[in-house]
C-alpha cells in the first residue's frame, strides 16, 4: 500500500478496487447491450410500419387509379353546378391541371413576377366641392422601366 501526499495517489489499485471497477464495467456493458437489443426491436418495429405504410399508399394510389373515371365524372358535374352559380374556377382548375397523355387543354398562364415598385397615391380634398362632383383621374407607371431608363442616363 501506498500513502497520499497532496492528493495524488502513490500506488497501484488495490484488489478491491480492480474487482469494483471490473463489476461496474461488467454492468456498464450488461446495460450498452439490453440498449443495444431495444433499439434493434425499436428499428425492426419501425421497418414493419415503414412497410405497411408503402402498402397502404401503393392500395390507396391503386384504388384511384381505378377510380379515375368516377372522380372525373363527379368533378365535371361539380363544376357545372359552380358555373351554373357564375363560379367557373373548377372548369378553369380542371382545363390548366388535368392532364391527358402529358398535356393539359390549356397551359397554365406563366407566374409573373410581382411588381417591386413603389406606388405613390395622390389625392386633393377642396372644401365645399361635393366628392361625387369631382373628375378622378389614375395615371399609372411601371417603375422598372423608368427606374432602368435613368440609370442609363446618369
Amino acid at each position: 500500500m501506498g500513502c497520499m501526499s497532496g492528493g495524488t495517489r502513490q500506488s497501484d489499485l488495490t484488489r478491491a478496487e480492480v474487482a469494483l471497477l471490473g463489476k461496474e464495467h461488467l454492468r456498464a456493458t450488461k446495460q450498452l447491450e439490453r440498449e443495444v437489443k431495444r433499439m434493434e426491436h425499436e428499428i425492426a418495429a419501425m421497418h414493419k410500419t415503414t412497410q405497411a405504410m408503402e402498402a397502404t399508399y401503393a392500395t390507396a394510389r391503386q384504388f384511384l387509379a381505378n377510380k379515375q373515371f368516377e372522380y372525373a365524372q363527379l368533378h365535371f358535374e361539380g363544376a357545372q353546378v359552380a358555373a351554373a352559380k357564375g363560379d367557373t374556377r373548377p372548369a378553369e382548375w380542371a382545363l390548366t391541371h388535368v392532364k391527358a397523355e402529358g398535356q393539359s387543354v390549356v397551359e397554365p398562364p406563366a407566374k409573373v413576377a410581382a411588381d417591386t415598385g413603389v406606388k405613390v397615391f395622390l389625392g386633393i380634398k377642396i372644401g365645399g366641392v361635393p366628392e361625387d362632383a369631382m373628375r378622378v383621374e389614375t395615371i399609372s407607371y411601371e417603375a422598372a422601366p423608368v427606374l432602368a431608363a435613368e440609370a442609363n442616363n446618369e
